[in-house]
């Protein structure tokens, strides 16, 4: 229970330990991920590589006997004992040209036709300056409403000096 500010004053010393202790948990987490990546990657990339070269294969052989899956079977893939393959209809995509992003496309859109809000999108936000200029009535009709100002509890602690000061 705190009686008063030197109390108050080692509440604050005791978060602040204890978010030094969180983030060194988060820290060593990090850090154990990290390697746990690299130790997958690194097990793994043989095996990848395998069954990608394995893949090719697999559709250089179907592409040259298409015709007679399509003329056997009626239909664009096969079903054999371990597994399926075929064709699947993909629709057309967009993407970009090499060396373009997307901030460059966008320019380039605008540069070019007067009509490109068909062609990009944007992200509609409430403007709530603009909505706090408004009175309860007009707000509610909108869904919304007023809260009120007032007065938010916070606290910050200061870790470097409670790394050094004795409890």
């Amino acid at each position: 229970m705190i009686i008063n500010w030197t109390d108050f004053d080692h509440k604050l010393r005791e978060i602040a330990l204890l978010d030094l202790s969180v983030a060194e948990h988060a820290r060593v987490r990090d850090l154990a991920l990290v390697n746990a990546q690299t130790t997958f990657d690194a097990s793994t990339a043989s095996t990848i590589a395998i069954r990608t070269r394995l893949a090719g294969e697999l559709e250089t052989f179907y592409r040259m006997h298409r015709k007679e899956v399509e003329e056997v079977q009626g239909k664009k893939s096969v079903e054999l004992t371990f597994g399926r393959a075929g064709l699947r209809s993909k629709a057309a995509s967009v993407a970009f040209l090499k060396g373009y992003k997307l901030i460059q496309v966008i320019a380039a859109i605008k540069q070019h036709t007067t009509k490109w809000s068909n062609l990009i999108r944007t992200k509609e936000s409430l403007n709530k300056p603009e909505l706090k200029k408004l009175d309860a009535d007009t707000l509610a009709k909108y869904g919304l409403k007023m809260k009120p100002a007032g007065d938010e509890f916070f606290f910050e602690t200061f870790p470097e000096k409670a790394v050094g000061e004795a409890a």
